[in-house]
């Protein structure tokens, strides 16, 4: 488990990728987690873009271009 309490999405982001490079050892990695903002949430804002997305890339995935590009495109998708 990476987190059990509210926190910073980028701090959590960036704990889950290292978490990810410690056990696995991977030659490059990119993450995308998307949270609600609780702080906008809380404050009664009545808006559907309380939900936002963090990321984070490392090794091959950062230094490829192509592989950069790739992850960008896929995370820049409307689901």
């Amino acid at each position: 488990m990476v987190s059990s309490k509210p926190q910073i999405q980028e701090k959590l982001t960036a704990e889950i990728i290292e978490k990810i490079k410690s056990r696995l050892s991977p030659v490059g990695i990119g993450i995308a987690p998307e949270a609600i903002r609780t702080c906008v949430f809380a404050r009664g804002v009545q808006s559907n873009k309380t939900e936002f997305t963090s990321n984070i890339m490392y090794g091959e995935s950062k230094e490829s271009p192509q592989t950069r590009s790739g992850f960008v495109s896929l995370i820049s998708r409307e689901v």
